[in-house]
């Protein structure tokens, strides 16, 4: 009887401890976040977007790379609110990837810094503006205090993406133990800060005086395990452009600015040609940006279409293209440019006087569809009915009618055929259901679409 009463009353007290340590736990959240939101601002330049805080009056803490290369920037607490112009750095240490900003027109208060060193297995919380998302908050652990390229980095559990570079790394006080730095793109959850020892460092006889930002010497690349800009879904900052070159099926999403690259996403839709324009052959040739300010020509250094004018690739009616083309990193002077393809004649593109402060940005897109161009394969539709005009939805995709009869006695169209008699189609490789219509008569049916293979379906035999 004595030994249950003394394990009940032992449960007793690991419940009391584990329901008072989560209860503080959950507070402690909520409680940071309230008295660390008005000291942590988003930083955006012409060609970046990153995270800071204030660490004494008028002067903001952040990453050395994203303002480096900037002719000028500006900071905020919310998208909608005001916009506080950042006058020029005071000290910089290029080394450790740190800078401290001056911001005059800020009159919050000033994060405290941590006395104490980090700790493996210290819970942390990690404030920014991942991918432009203002206001964020991510709890995370300390997993390991490691040594990387000569610097002391803190490895930490805690989600961040670009954008969040240069946010606090706080304690469970509230106090800054670290500055985000980076992240492993292939990795889970592997990420890096600064030590606030290196920050407490640079505020040690702080100037007074501000010198121009574009006195920063360039940030040179991370090795290419760590940049940021190899995960392509980290932009530092993405315009939603969304225009058009003249009346061609061709389109100018988004401009994304990486840490090392800049990205131009196209699509080239062809799902309103219904009755004109059967088949579009397309490939690129002499592409470039030209800034319109210095006349300065930047030539690309890859793009995902594959073709060229003597193996051109197939644009069919009712579908779409989508592809990108990357340049080397655009300088924060590039802000009102063409971007063109050879003579800019009816059959290449042309984009004149893009400015990219017409255009809002954007918080993410769909990577993937730009990206990753699917394996297609063609199909072909035909009749030998002399009575029958086919309408034909593939894939729930109207593609057009049959105007007339194939009247050759051969059955090999040819992959690709079009015209009057025959309606050819290009989609991703896959399974589809056909709808062929003619007056009262339909004719359903499924094709299996292989990696450029060619599909001959005969209706009404």
């Amino acid at each position: 009887m004595r030994f249950s009463i003394r394990v009940s009353f032992s449960v007793l007290i690991f419940l009391f401890a584990f329901v008072l340590i989560n209860g503080i736990s959950a507070q402690e959240g909520p409680s940071i976040y309230e008295r660390s939101i008005r000291s942590v601002v988003t930083i955006e330049g012409e060609t970046s977007l990153g995270s800071g805080f204030l660490v004494a009056p008028q002067v903001v803490a952040t990453n050395y790379h994203v303002v480096s290369g900037l002719t000028n920037a500006k900071c905020y607490f919310t998208k909608a609110g005001e916009r506080f112009e950042v006058e020029g750095f005071l000290v910089a240490d290029k080394l450790n990837d740190l800078v401290l900003l001056k911001v005059s027109g800020l009159k919050e208060r000033a994060l405290n810094l941590s006395s104490y060193d980090a700790r493996p297995g210290q819970r942390i919380y990690v404030m920014g503006s991942p991918k432009g998302l203002e206001g964020s908050i991510s709890e995370g652990l300390v997993s390991c205090l490691r040594t990387i390229d000569g610097t002391d980095k803190i490895q930490i559990s805690a989600p961040i993406s670009s954008g969040s570079s240069g946010g606090p790394v706080m304690n469970i006080n509230g106090e800054v133990i670290g500055i985000s730095v980076l992240k492993y793109a292939g990795g889970e959850n592997l990420n890096f800060a600064v030590p606030v020892s290196e920050l407490k460092k640079l505020l040690v006889n702080l100037p007074s005086k501000a010198q121009e930002l574009s006195s920063l010497p360039p940030m040179e690349s991370e090795e290419e395990d760590v940049s940021e800009s190899d995960d392509m879904g980290s932009a530092e900052l993405i315009y939603d452009v969304g225009i058009t070159d003249g009346d061609t099926p061709l389109s100018l999403d988004y401009i994304a600015h990486f840490r090392d690259s800049t990205c131009f996403y196209f699509t080239y839709d062809m799902t309103g040609a219904y009755e004109s324009d059967p088949l579009s052959e397309y490939w690129l040739d002499d592409y470039r940006v030209i800034d319109i300010a210095s006349g300065e020509v930047v030539k690309p250094i890859r793009s995902n279409l594959i073709g060229s004018e003597n193996d051109p690739h197939k644009i069919y009616r009712g579908t779409k293209m989508r592809y990108s083309i990357t340049f080397p990193r655009l300088s924060p002077t590039v802000r009102n440019f063409h971007l063109l393809e050879g003579n800019c004649d009816e059959d290449n593109f042309c984009f004149r006087n893009i400015r990219l402060r017409d255009y809002s940005t954007a918080d993410g897109m769909d990577w993937k569809t730009y990206e990753k161009m699917e394996p297609e394969g063609t199909v072909s539709f035909f009749t030998r009915s002399n009575k029958s005009k086919f309408s034909i939805v593939l894939g729930g995709v109207n593609i057009g009618t049959l105007a007339e009869p194939w009247k050759e006695r051969s059955n090999d169209l040819g992959c690709g055929s079009t015209g009057k008699s025959v309606l050819t189609n290009r989609l991703p490789v896959g399974k589809y259901t056909y709808k062929a219509t003619s007056g009262d008569k339909t004719i359903t049916g499924e094709v299996n679409v292989t990696a450029e293979g060619c599909l001959v379906v005969e209706l009404g035999k």
